[in-house]
């Protein structure tokens, strides 16, 4: 066997591997789900945070302790059974104050150690979209 083809085999088990435990992140991230190894994977959905986070980008955020939140820091949490990743603008000892970048005024809520699910460690774009036509039932007629 070639070079070429050796190189061609390994890269693509890799990229199998890769993408094989991204699935696994992205079914292991319910709301109550402890995740993988305390990281979980959401697609972002909407324009709340661009220019950072864009629709279809999927990001990783792992469970770090609440107390280690600063402000600045990108943190995903839950409001309603819906899972929201945005920056903290505010530190208080009754909560965070959070804000979408693209968004003109600041949560309504403040975030608690309740409904926070993570911080934001990683961010790849674009994956989300094929995560979502993946999930979809298609027909062949």
């Amino acid at each position: 066997m070639s070079v070429v083809r050796k190189s061609i085999k390994g890269i693509g088990w890799i990229l199998g591997t890769v993408f094989v435990v991204i699935m696994l992140l992205s079914f292991l991230s319910g709301p109550e789900s402890k995740g993988l190894f305390g990281y979980r994977g959401y697609v972002i959905l909407s324009g709340s945070m661009e220019s950072v986070l864009t629709p279809g980008d999927f990001i990783v955020v792992k469970a770090e302790p609440y107390k280690t939140i600063k402000k600045n820091d990108i943190v995903t949490f839950k409001v309603d059974n819906e899972v929201i990743t945005h920056r903290v603008v505010k530190l208080s000892t009754s909560g965070l104050t959070t804000k979408g970048d693209a968004n003109k005024n600041e949560d309504s809520s403040q975030l608690t150690s309740k409904d926070y699910i993570g911080s934001l460690k990683l961010v790849i774009p674009y994956l989300g979209r094929l995560l979502i036509v993946l999930q979809k039932p298609y027909m062949l007629t």
